[in-house]
């Protein structure tokens, strides 16, 4: 249809141009395929509708319904349905359906786009501009010896010097919550054995409590686990007290108080001890005296009884700690979600430098670290650390130009295995051996000297054999945080009991003192003479109880009435159902108070005393279990003393 130096050399229904034609065009056959007027120096050389719309030095190998829509110098070799839309010296190389756009822009496969300098690979592929994309739903294998490339199969260049624009490798998971189950990299050996890898976490994986199952986190059910059993030796404390609460209640108040004799003895006479004494007969009045010179002791019991309680309340608060505890971790965890890395290899290690660049170190050598650099010889030392055989993170890498031989690769934190002298047991500390040599020693915990503390290496987490000079040992190391806690909370609770030994000495002595300076205040009042004569002796009534107490009967009355002659039979008893009512105990609580404010002693700064005082709640549970505890006692001391006296 026109044109210079064109032609078609077969097929049917093929055309160049339809009016003015195209120069240097050729059709090898085919059928139905087209160029248009002006696409000068194309070449379609054979296929089924195949078209060059435009643009000049294009050419379609053959294939069907391939288009090239405009632009110069390019391609499509073959295929189906592919077409380049614009743009230069692009290509479809072959496959069904891609599209490229822009120059230098080129597509292979099925359904794939690639924009300008962009190659789109595989199947449903798009790249952006300057850009590879390549998918495979089978994935990929790359094989090479990197003999070029430091015999690395790849290396990845990112040539951006900015800080926020060179980055790495992104590895992207379509899974919108990768688990422990979703492997981001892993690592294998020759025969395809995993040896590393590093995967996911989620939410689902930490609330997955069998460590059989494929998501199953080990190390997050050990760690719910020990916290399981914190919480349990807590709850137990807590009983503990509530049970050591309830005998302190029982065995301070009344082995102070002969409450049975006296309650038996004056059944009925109550209103003696609540009302003005004076109102009472001699005898009446002398059993009343006696029960309100028990109330006061009544009174300082209940007040050491509120002390005791401090176990129970700090036991209460150890329980909720280890709760509130395990509660935080599971958050944390949750709110951190990420990847994990895992491996055969078991310690964080650095690179240190040698003390001497010349010394030969081994791993599993235990050195000594001495301002930053390491030595066999342990004389001085910092601390102690081990050669390291198998890190799975190695830090501080000696700058270039720097010798790594005269760096060592040292176990900061992890498992990593020790040769150890003689005989070795779970949970020994291991030592230096002192030999120079590299060597360590175990020791029992309950045979560590203080000074043995500071050269602690790590804990043995394996045991060695008896018949064996040298056993290596796996051994904990930057872990030994609890070892010297440990010896200092021995010294601690040793401590708070010679503290406890001397407060209840005092309290027990100022008790005693508080008792007879009321016997003598009273015989004081009861005797005529007893007050000078304690004075003329050198002996001075203190803080006396009953100061306020005055007596209306003359002390020959009291004497008479107390000696009289009382009848064989003992009448008939009734028991109160309740020897010491609310208003007994809250007035007992009372003189706590104030007791404890003449001390000195800030409530608003102790949680305790402020739950006991001014927590209606516990100081009702408190007072109650008081209460019951007393009048049950009370009920069985009288009803045994009512009992002896009818035989």
């Amino acid at each position: 249809n026109g044109g210079t130096n064109s032609a078609i050399l077969g097929g049917t229904l093929n055309d160049i141009g339809t009016t003015t034609g195209a120069t240097n065009a050729t059709i090898g056959g085919g059928n139905d395929n087209n160029i248009a007027d002006g696409a000068n120096f194309g070449s379609i050389l054979g296929g089924v509708t195949n078209n060059i719309n435009g643009g000049t030095y294009n050419l379609i190998g053959g294939g069907l319904s391939n288009t090239i829509t405009t632009g110069n110098y390019n391609s499509i070799l073959g295929g189906e349905g592919n077409t380049v839309v614009s743009g230069n010296h692009s290509a479809v190389l072959g496959g069904i359906n891609n599209s490229v756009t822009g120059d230098l822009a080129f597509a292979l496969g099925t359904g794939n786009i690639a924009a300008n300098n962009g190659f789109a690979l595989g199947n449903g592929s798009t790249a952006d501009a300057n850009e590879f994309y390549a998918k495979y739903s089978a994935g990929f294998v790359m094989e090479g010896a990197g003999t070029d490339n430091q015999y690395f199969i790849a290396t990845f260049i990112n040539p951006n010097d900015g800080n926020g624009n060179s980055n790495g490798i992104a590895i992207q998971l379509a899974n919108p919550a990768p688990g422990v189950t979703n492997h981001f990299v892993e690592f294998r050996s020759a025969g395809g054995t995993v040896v590393g890898r590093i995967e996911g976490q989620l939410d689902a994986d930490l609330d997955q409590l069998d460590d059989g199952q494929i998501n199953g986190d080990s190390e997050h059910i050990k760690t719910l686990d020990l916290y399981d059993y914190l919480i349990d030796n807590a709850q137990g404390d807590y009983d503990g007290a509530i049970v050591a609460l309830t005998f302190s209640i029982a065995d301070v108040i009344f082995a102070g108080l002969d409450l049975g004799q006296v309650i038996a003895e004056v059944s009925g006479l109550s209103s003696c001890a609540a009302a003005t004494l004076g109102a009472c007969s001699g005898a009446a009045a002398a059993k009343g005296f006696d029960i309100a010179t028990k109330s006061v002791v009544l009174a300082s019991s209940i007040a050491a009884t509120v002390v005791a309680g401090l176990d129970l309340k700090g036991a209460k608060d150890a329980l909720e700690d280890m709760k509130n505890l395990k509660c935080d971790y599971i958050t944390m965890m949750k709110d951190n979600n990420g990847v994990s890395y895992e491996s055969g290899a078991a310690d964080y290690a650095e690179w240190l430098p040698k003390l001497d660049s010349k010394e030969k170190f081994a791993p599993t050598d235990i050195v000594a670290v001495k301002a930053g650099r390491i030595s066999k010889n342990t004389a001085d030392a910092d601390q102690f650390m081990v050669i390291s055989t198998k890190p799975i993170v190695l830090g501080n890498m000696p700058a270039a130009g720097e010798n790594k031989n005269d760096y060592e690769k040292v176990a900061f934190m992890g498992q990593v295995p020790v040769r150890v002298l003689g005989k070795v047991q779970k949970g020994d500390y291991i030592l230096p051996s002192g030999g120079n040599n590299g060597f360590g020693i175990a020791v029992a915990p309950n045979k560590m000297k203080t000074e043995d503390f500071k050269k602690i290496v790590g804990v043995a987490w394996s045991e060695g054999k008896e018949d064996r000079n040298v056993n290596l040992i796996n051994v904990a190391v930057g872990l030994n945080t609890n070892s010297l806690a440990s010896v200092i909370e021995r010294q601690a609770k040793q401590i708070l009991e010679l503290q406890q030994a001397v407060s209840y000495t005092q309290d027990h002595i100022k008790k005693s003192n508080d008792q007879m300076n009321a016997i003598s205040a009273t015989l004081s009042q009861m005797v005529p003479g007893f007050e000078a004569t304690l004075k003329a002796k050198g002996v001075e009534l203190k803080n006396n109880p009953l100061r306020d107490f005055k007596f209306d009967f003359a002390a020959t009355d009291i004497t008479k009435n107390v000696v009289a002659h009382v009848p064989n039979t003992v009448p008939t008893m009734t028991m109160p159902k309740v020897f010491f009512d609310d208003e007994d105990i809250r007035n007992g609580f009372r003189k706590v108070e104030q007791d404890l404010k003449e001390r000195g002693v800030d409530i608003n700064a102790n949680p305790y005393l402020q739950n006991v005082l001014n927590d209606p709640e516990y100081k009702n549970t408190f007072i109650k279990s008081l209460q019951d505890r007393m009048n049950n006692t009370a009920t069985e001391m009288s009803q045994k003393e009512y009992s002896e006296k009818k035989q």
